[in-house]
């Protein structure tokens, strides 16, 4: 994440946050999903209970009115496993492993 793809992301209005007295206290990227139709993805969620109580009521009503049946989300935090469960989402039947990949520098 940088810069300039984040300013990308907020053009392509994908960025969404959420306010709490005045201060941040949220902040999700949703995307629509790379390769169904109407889905969508969740590549980053974060913030308090009542932001995640606020993006769940939010998810539910682009959801209807796009004719979404899925939305998915990768976790590659228990901070934000958490934030998606607190979404009422759940881990996906057949996948509960991801292997990640570095490279030695």
């Amino acid at each position: 994440l940088d810069r300039r793809y984040m300013a990308e992301l907020v053009r392509g209005r994908h960025v969404f946050g959420y306010r709490a007295g005045g201060r941040p206290a949220g902040l999700m990227v949703l995307k629509p999903h790379r390769y169904r139709g109407n889905d969508l993805d969740i590549s980053f969620i974060a913030g308090t209970g009542e932001a995640l109580a606020a993006f769940r009521s939010f998810l539910s009503r682009v959801a209807r009115e796009c004719g979404t049946q899925d939305i998915s989300g990768m976790a590659a935090s228990d901070e934000m496993a958490a934030a998606l469960r607190s979404l009422g989402m759940k881990p996906h039947p057949h996948i509960n492993a991801v292997p990640v990949y570095e490279y030695p520098i």
